[in-house]
């Protein structure tokens, strides 16, 4: 029965032009789709199911949450307790910033 199908729908479609309808004659490839939608076309065997997923988060991931908030949160308390010298911090920043200039200069030649 299928191999009648084929040669109805080869027999339909000009020899010159594609098989998809795109450049058939409008008439001819109105007739080729309902034939198609009334035989079930060539889609193949039907899509296997596939099984459910599983909804949620892996148990290991509420771990490494809690685990990274703490990190967070321990860091943040340790800056809070730093204090931060300004004459020295300005005076490394110099340093710096006079390094930086140097190593651009000599990186250019």
């Amino acid at each position: 029965m299928a191999e009648e199908e084929l040669e109805q729908t080869t027999q339909q479609i000009d020899p010159g032009s594609e098989v998809d309808g795109i450049d058939q004659d409008p008439d001819q490839a109105g007739e080729v789709a309902e034939q198609n939608a009334s035989t079930g076309g060539d889609d193949g065997p039907p899509p296997e199911e596939c099984p459910p997923c599983k909804s949620g988060a892996p148990a290991w991931m509420a771990t490494f949450a809690d685990m990274a908030t703490l990190l967070m949160a321990f860091f943040v308390l340790i800056l809070s307790f730093a204090e931060m010298n300004v004459p020295k911090f300005k005076q490394i920043s110099g340093s710096l910033k006079k390094f930086i200039r140097c190593a651009a200069t000599y990186s250019n030649r």
